[in-house]
């Protein structure tokens, strides 16, 4: 169980960063990428905390 919530998390993550960088390369205005990211991490700290992992950020 946890090797797969590892694996999924792992790719999430990784389709989290794909999506930060689209959106500076398009020029988003920077705080609302600031935002986004914020938002990214808390939810994936929230999401460890309630497996009893540890904080991948």
């Amino acid at each position: 169980m946890m090797d797969e919530l590892t694996i999924k998390t792992g790719a999430a993550i990784e389709a989290v960063k794909a999506m930060l960088a689209a959106m500076k390369e398009a020029e988003v205005d920077p705080r609302g990428l600031a935002v986004a990211r914020t938002q990214f991490e808390t939810a994936f700290l929230w999401v460890a905390n309630a497996a009893g992992g540890d904080p991948v950020f």
